[in-house]
């Protein structure tokens, strides 16, 4: 166990409060004599030196590292490593080489081997380097991520090289194994350069049927033009329609509608059509051309989606009645698919919805829609409206029932005045309650049999020593999947107490559900890692500043990123709590935050502090912590349109939300906080 001054500048370190980080762990090697706490201590002030760009401190400070620690000792390697990385990472490769040299077998036997094998060929990468990195391709031991990493370098050496014919097989490795758009899209390029047509289409056709949604479909389809290279329109459709380009979208499938050589060519290009035009606000052309997918005969699943969307547009243009017609058409005379019990909902709901709340127990009745708490919680509302008071309780109880912790459920219960007041103001918590590791063994023992086996451990908590997050979470990941239900249990422990927060939560979740219980019934001490806490003392700091149930705060986390602090989105949001760029920047000059960047937003005290003050502003806008949940995931107009509609209640609100990503994420984090309190509440 390190001392206790090293442990808390390791705290300062991972929150991202990198200079409080290299003052304490400078202070801690002053303290220590030599040996591997010094080099402990120094590796820290090393890592925090590096993190604030100060490469001349972070060299030093690793090579001090390097002089104290032990001989054979894992702070040896690990000091060595990062010496080598980062003289790599600088572009000093003689040096690199000769560090590696002097020592080139000095990590065998440690977790990190293949990784210091892969810097000391990064190092003298020809020829020498590259037969190295062919030996780690050929190991069964290395990790799948590591090989990747090694194919995604090779290609920017063959690149640096300008040796053609080296990148060229270097791209195709790489895109056997990842099938990356952007080594296609470079391939592409090179094929196009070389006169090979054949190539270039087929890796520009690949991208857009591929990755539509991604920056390099766009290139793809730009690059294609130019080589007069042909792109099936409906694809090409689909991706303009993804990327947002309604109008492109528009102009490419309209004319593909008449081309269409199959119906299930036809279904596709003309509900992508439809759906182009419905977001463009044009819904008398959206109707038309889902009606046009939907009388397609065949097993086309767009035939399904186009009967629900040009429902739901019916329903946004105000006529009730047409489109409860057109739901209960496709919930009765299908085809069958993933709208079918939506629509059986929203068949009686836009009825209820236009005042008609009678009408829409008769449609519900006449449908014969499966329960569920959402379903018997509109129930109960339509039968209250009704002045059927006993009814309506019956239906909240039922919707309890059915769902005690789904949104429907609390919401039911609230009706019936058994649930407290949603009320996300500021609480003291105890947020350092540890887990029993023993109890959730017993626990599960009681619920599967058997009991862990005592594997040994991985190797993510040494990478994570080393500052190699994704590696060590590729550890766990390739470990759980040769394991059964109790190597989950021993990979989840292990993920915790490396600080893979993430990783852990999600294994806790799978564990839980091979145990066969619901979502609440989980033990508190598993709750409390499926739902977890941490960087415990920013999280309570940041939430009372803002007037936030930390609890509420870290519902929220859970659902932006799920606690990894180095998440990112398609849309360039970053961190804990994923914020994007330009937010990033107005709440740096709001908050004083001086000389803010980009990757800025990967340290977790930034994050949360960001994320905490902007869902503070949201809430004391919209005086509503759900319209504020809606403002942060999808922008403060769409919330305020949501708002005006004057939803009384948490499930009118809900219910208002057009978005489909915005309406569940509302939702989650509701019963996230409910799960949140349920596990750390006392």
């Amino acid at each position: 166990m390190l001392p206790a001054d090293i442990a808390s500048a390791q705290v300062f370190y991972r929150e991202g409060r990198y200079g409080e980080a290299r003052s304490a762990f400078q202070l801690a090697a002053g303290r220590t004599k030599p040996g591997g706490e010094q080099a402990e201590a120094f590796l820290g002030a090393g890592n925090a030196a590096f993190s604030l760009n100060d490469a001349a401190a972070g060299f030093d400070a690793y090579r001090q590292a390097v002089e104290v620690a032990p001989a054979g000792s894992q702070v040896a390697v690990r000091a060595r490593y990062l010496l080598l990385l980062q003289l790599n990472n600088a572009g000093r490769h003689a040096e690199a080489a000769a560090l590696f040299s002097a020592n080139p077998s000095l990590a065998g036997g440690s977790p990190l081997e293949p990784y210091y094998r892969f810097e000391g060929g990064r190092a003298q990468w020809w020829p020498a380097g590259n037969e190295m990195w062919i030996a780690l391709l050929r190991d069964p031991a290395v990790s799948p991520a590591l090989k990747t990493s090694i194919r995604q370098q090779s290609v920017t050496e063959w690149r640096n090289r300008g040796d053609m014919a080296g990148l060229v097989s270097a791209l195709d490795t790489l895109i056997a194994d990842t099938g990356d758009p952007a080594a296609r899209f470079e391939r592409a390029e090179l094929a196009s350069v070389a006169g090979d047509s054949r190539t270039a289409s087929e890796q520009l056709r690949t991208i857009v049927a591929n990755d539509p949604s991604s920056r390099y479909a766009g290139a793809a389809l730009e690059l294609a033009r130019k080589l007069d290279v042909s792109i099936d329109p409906g694809v090409a459709g689909l991706s303009y329609y993804r990327r947002g380009a309604y109008r492109q979208a528009v102009d490419v499938l309209l004319p593909a509608i008449e081309t269409a050589v199959t119906e299930g060519d036809l279904a596709f290009r003309a509900y992508y059509l439809a759906a182009s035009y419905e977001d463009l606000g044009l819904w008398a052309e959206a109707v038309r051309f889902y009606d046009r997918a939907a009388a397609v005969t065949g097993a086309s699943p767009y035939v399904h989606r186009a009967k629900y969307w040009a429902a739901r547009v019916t329903e946004r243009s105000g006529t009730a009645s047409e489109a409860s017609r057109r739901y209960v058409a496709l919930a009765m005379a299908g085809p069958q698919g993933e709208f079918t019990q939506e629509a059986a909902f929203r068949a009686g709901y836009v009825l209820f919805e236009a005042g008609d709340g009678a009408g829409a127990l008769v449609a519900w009745s006449g449908l014969g829609a499966a329960s569920s708490a959402r379903m018997e919680y509109w129930r109960g509302r339509a039968l209250a409206a009704s002045a059927d008071v006993s009814g309506a309780r019956r239906a909240y109880e039922r919707a309890v029932a059915l769902g005690p912790f789904d949104f429907h459920g609390i919401e039911a219960a609230r009706e019936l005045g058994s649930a407290d007041t949603f009320d996300p103001r500021f609480v003291e918590r105890d947020l350092g309650k540890p887990v029993d590791w023993a109890a959730v063994a017993s626990w599960l023992s009681g619920r599967v049999g058997g009991a862990a086996p005592g594997s040994a451990p991985t190797a993510a908590c040494e990478l994570m020593a080393a500052g190699l997050r994704t590696a060590a979470t590729a550890e766990i990941w390739a470990a759980e999947a040769r394991g059964g239900t109790w190597r989950r249990f021993e990979l989840m422990r292990e993920a915790s107490e490396c600080g893979l927060t993430d990783s852990a939560a999600r294994l806790a979740v799978r564990i839980r559900e091979e145990a066969g219980v619901a979502s609440h019934q989980a033990p508190k001490d598993l709750l409390r890692v499926s739902y977890p806490v941490d960087y415990a003392g920013s999280l309570a700091v940041e939430a009372k500043k803002a007037g936030l149930d930390p609890l509420f705060f870290a519902s929220l986390i859970r659902q932006e990123s799920f606690w990894d602090p180095t998440a990112g989105s398609s849309a360039g949001a970053l961190g804990l709590t994923q914020v994007i760029l330009p937010t990033g920047e107005a709440l740096a000059a709001e908050l004083g935050v001086s000389s803010f960047t980009l990757d800025m937003l990967l340290r977790p005290a930034l994050s949360l502090e960001f994320g905490a003050h902007y869902l503070a502003g949201q809430m004391a806008w919209s005086g509503d912590a759900l319209v504020a949940l809606a403002a942060y995931n999808a922008g403060p107009g769409n919330a305020a349109r949501w708002k005006a509609g004057g939803a009384a209640r948490p499930a009118d609100l809900v219910e208002a939300i057009d978005f489909a990503e915005t309406k569940s994420y509302v939702m989650l984090i509701y019963e996230a906080y409910a799960h949140y309190r349920l596990a750390w509440a006392d």
